[in-house]
Order: structure tokens, then sequence, then C-alpha cells
């Protein structure tokens, strides 16, 4: 069984109104070694017990792990190389902000080991980029042309869409625009109007928003596939045998190491959390780790979160052998229901068969999924 390695930055150089994630701003190059410095002893330490693990992916992620030069990002993959068993072909990604896209920069991530580079573009218009509260720059045209100029790197964006007020023009120019350059994966994500966040107290989530935003995603379905895109995930799109190998791992309950203030791990089947406090983590002589205690009905409910969340969906039978259960028949005929309305696709063989979401429900997912998980309760 391979793994996946992440490593957490979570720094940004100021908060994003949308963004309800834990991070603070890097003001000093000193805090940037301290960081560096722990993470290393935090690597040396969790992967000399993983000796014979093998890792073919690995997730720089924040935050915005851009901050940091590609000088750093060398040191920093030597540490790992050093310690880690790795495929021939690692996938070894990074998130990025437009204001770091410059070419001589991304050259040097690449150079230090990166082929695979996430682009967090959210939107190319400035009237929705300040409607998001977007701290970052807006990007525009000269920051695509410089991500894109450089070879030997998988160039990937993130999108948001369904912003407040955003015309189907406006999104449309945005794929549009994205597509040309051919990026090998675009990630649409809805925008998720989180509590506590400024964006809250400026907009109210009601079903006119959601609304909204359904009309703006099936919108943006039709709009990539239409560029070439092949949709494998609710918010994923990519060329053919370009799907991000280390999102994958999420999405499939495979096992991945997290390394870094706040990172989180899963490994064995039980999951791990690093202490979140920046401060506690740079400077404590112990790594506090806390153990994710879960009920065999809370990993079920996770996996079905998860898998359904792929086009591909569930397969019956591989989901009975890792949780060794059978669905009982009251489940299997609400999957037949489900089917009948036309919100699961649900292709029963010998086996057990296959469960997947149609596409019109996957703007529903979550209700249709805890309806599911209800109905299993007799399974427990």
């Amino acid at each position: 069984m391979k793994y996946g390695l992440y490593i957490h930055f979570p720094f940004c150089r100021g908060k994003c109104d949308y963004c309800g994630f834990y991070s603070i701003p890097l003001l000093k190059d000193e805090l940037k070694a301290v960081y560096l410095k722990s993470l290393d002893r935090e690597l040396d330490m969790r992967l000399s017990s993983m000796k014979d693990a093998e890792f073919d992916t690995i997730y720089f992620g924040g935050g915005t792990p851009s901050l940091f030069s590609p000088e750093e990002f060398y040191t920093l993959m030597k540490s790992i190389s050093r310690r880690a068993n790795l495929s021939h072909d690692t996938e070894v990604s990074m998130e990025m902000n437009p204001g770091d896209a410059r070419t001589d920069r991304i050259k040097g991530y690449r150079d230090s080991g990166i082929n695979r580079i996430i682009l967090g573009v959210q939107t190319l218009t400035a009237r929705l980029h300040d409607v998001l509260g977007r701290y970052s720059s807006v990007c525009t045209t000269s920051h695509l042309d410089e991500f894109f100029s450089v070879p030997d790197v998988v160039h990937c964006v993130d999108l948001i869409i369904g912003i407040p007020g955003e015309t189907p023009g406006e999104l449309e120019h945005d794929i549009r625009a994205l597509s040309s350059y051919r990026p090998g994966h675009i990630s649409a994500y809805i925008l998720s109007i989180e509590q506590g966040t400024p964006l809250e107290h400026r907009y109210e989530k009601n079903d006119s928003l959601d609304e909204f935003q359904r009309e703006r995603y099936y919108q943006a379905i039709h709009l990539l596939e239409k560029s070439g895109y092949v949709q494998y995930e609710i918010s994923n799109f990519s060329l053919p045998g370009l799907e991000s190998r280390h999102n994958m791992k999420y999405w499939t309950f495979m096992p991945y190491l997290g390394i870094g203030a706040g990172a989180h791990s899963f490994i064995n089947g039980e999951r791990y959390c690093n202490n979140p406090s920046v401060d506690e983590y740079m400077h404590s002589s112990e790594l506090h780790i806390t153990i994710d205690k879960r009920t065999r009905e809370s990993a079920v409910m996770e996996y079905m979160m998860t898998g359904l969340r792929l086009v591909k969906g569930i397969d019956i039978s591989s989901f009975e052998e890792r949780f060794g259960m059978k669905l009982n028949k009251e489940t299997l005929s609400y999957f037949a229901d489900l089917d009948g309305r036309g919100l699961l696709m649900y292709n029963k063989n010998i086996d057990g068969g296959n469960i997947r979401l149609s596409r019109e429900s996957y703007i529903i997912a979550d209700s249709i999924i805890f309806g599911i998980i209800n109905v299993m309760g007799g399974n427990f």
C-alpha cells in the first residue's frame, strides 16, 4: 500500500473574507526558518517509524506555501528524500497564489522537485474578487502567461463559483479564459459561506442563494466538459490521466501522513491531528497529536461521504469487505428507491454492484448521503 505525505503551511499574507481555516500572517523571515526547522524535526521523528512505507504523493498545502522560496523548498525536499522511501513517479504538488506566479520562481519550485502546481485563481473578475474579500491580488493575464510558460509541470487552477452577483457571462469568461491555457486540472468549488467569517456578515445563506449557486454549478460543468475536461469528483475536473492522485487518497480511504501545525493523518484506519497552534508546534519539545476516536458508524458515514463524491461512486462488495458487514435489505431497497427517483444510480450484480450519485443530485449530495446513513442505522 502506498502512502501520501501532506505538509501544512498555516501562513498567509492576509486573511480572505471567505476563509474559515486557521492561518496566521507570516511577517518575518525568522519565523519561516523556525517553522522549517520544526518540520524537519517532525519528519525525522515520524518517518523513522515508517521505513517500510512507500510514498507516491507529496502535497504542500496551506495557507500559502508559495510564501516560502524555491531555495527553502529545495532544502525541504532534500530532507524528505533522505528520510522517506519515495516512488520513482511521486506526484509532488504545491499550492500557489497568483502574486507568486513568476516564471523564475516557478522554475525554481520545479527544479526543487515539484511537478504539479495549483494556482489559486478563484476568479479573474475584479468585481467578484472584491466581493470575496480576497487578500491577494486579482489574477491577471500576465500572471497566467507566466504561470503556464514553464514546461515540465502539471499546471492546475482553483476556481470559486457561485459568488453572489456572479453573472452567467462572468463565469463563462473565467472558464473559457482558463481552459484556453489547457491546465491539466481545474477545481471548481461552490462558494461556502462559513460561520464567523466576514463574508457571513455580508451574505445570508438562503434558498435564493442555493438556487443561484445550483445554476452556476451546472453551467460550470457544461462549460468544462465542452472544453474537454472530465469530471471525476463533484468539484474536480481534469484532462485524461491528470486527476489528483494525492486527493484521491482522501476520497478512497487510502493512508497519508500529515506533517506541520494542524496537519491531519490517516494511518491504519485511524485519524490523527497535530496541535494547530503554530507557536506551540515550533517551540514545544514534544509533538502533541490527538487521535480521533471513531465508531464504526462514523467511519462508515465518512466513507460514504467521501466515496460518493467520486463520479464512479462506491463498489458495494469493497465497502462490505472493508467494514466486515453486509448491507441489509432495507438499505438495498433504499438504494433502489433513490434510483427510481433519479437521485442515485444503483447497478446491482451478483457481487453487490455499485452506487453513485446521479448528476442531478451532485448539488444535494450531503442530504442524499445523510439519508443513506440514516437508513443504514439498522446495520449497526
